[in-house]
């Protein structure tokens, strides 16, 4: 999550500083702002994946722990 906003705060940065440079510069701030594109999407996918595991494991262990209990009694 932190990567995530991170990378937006320096989108934003990128996108006003593009405004108020000259047409050499922004050449620079494009490629940049693409390598941000490229990140922000691959860190929202690693969040789409990070997420479902993080619930399926706290499932899991919620169960392993009920199991354990039903076997102490």
């Amino acid at each position: 999550m932190h990567a995530w906003i991170l990378l937006k705060c320096a989108y934003h940065i990128n996108a006003h500083a593009y405004d108020m440079v000259n047409v050499e510069t922004r050449g620079l701030l494009w490629v940049t702002k693409q390598s941000r594109e490229m990140s922000i999407a691959r860190v929202e996918a690693v969040q789409d994946e990070v997420e479902p595991r993080s619930a399926t494991l706290a499932v899991l262990r919620r169960a392993a722990q009920t199991n354990r209990a039903s076997v102490k009694e």
